[in-house]
């Protein structure tokens, strides 16, 4: 699957985006850093055993699907561990579905971001302003 194949993909599950409320967290001797979701969920498993780290992509639906990492806590949920701003508390996240090597491959070739514009229209057949 090519980077264009696998963005089309992505963007035909947004049906299945989920809400993943954030839950603000820390260790005696560290706390999560804005931007850096995929380091912040890295440390956070390593010091959680039984957590997961989920790769995916964060619904901005205004613009674009970001690489975004989130935990998986021992029974199922999901959550976000990352700074965010005040107003929001919770982003759809649409899981990568795959293995992390992959997922990481992906989103560096695709520099992070998957625009809308970048989409042919065949393949947004999804209503932005229902997610």
């Amino acid at each position: 699957m090519n980077q264009t194949e696998y963005a089309a993909e992505i963007v035909r599950r947004l049906v299945d985006a989920v809400p993943v409320p954030y839950r603000p967290v820390s260790l005696n001797y560290w706390k999560p850093h804005r931007n850096d979701p995929h380091g912040n969920v890295d440390m956070w498993v390593i010091a959680h055993p039984g957590s997961t780290a989920v790769r995916g992509w964060l619904v901005d639906k205004a613009l674009s699907l970001t690489a975004y990492s989130v935990v998986r806590d021992q029974l199922g949920f999901l959550f976000d561990i990352t700074p965010i701003s005040n107003d929001i508390s919770s982003r759809k996240f649409v899981e990568h579905g795959s293995d992390d090597s992959r997922f990481h491959d992906l989103r560096y070739a695709l520099n992070q971001t998957i625009y809308w514009d970048s989409i042919g229209p065949d393949e947004l057949d999804t209503d932005l302003e229902t997610l």
